[in-house]
């Protein structure tokens, strides 16, 4: 007997999150200087110019980020602002 449509769907998913969680468990960060700003609105050019939901064509719009979101380029490095110590008046 076979499984029905949402079963078969519901083992999909599990068998997709249980490849993910062994495959992505050994992952670390290796790239410095991370433009995660430019990279968003690059994904974002991507996405306007991809045929509308609804039509034959259409992409998926998910984007998944892997980051401690720690945006570095020359003109703007966050890690070297982060370490300033500030001192406010008492």
């Amino acid at each position: 007997m076979s499984d029905s449509p949402a079963r078969s769907l519901s083992r999909a998913r599990r068998e997709l999150a249980s490849n993910f969680e062994m495959k992505s468990s050994g992952m670390a960060p290796v790239a410095s200087g991370t433009d995660i700003f430019g990279g968003l609105w690059h994904i974002k050019a991507i996405f306007e110019s991809s045929p509308s939901a609804g039509t034959s064509h259409a992409v998926s719009k998910t984007i998944w980020i892997f980051s401690d979101m720690m945006n570095e380029t020359k003109t703007f490095p966050m890690p070297a602002m982060t370490n300033l110590k500030i001192l406010l008046p008492i």
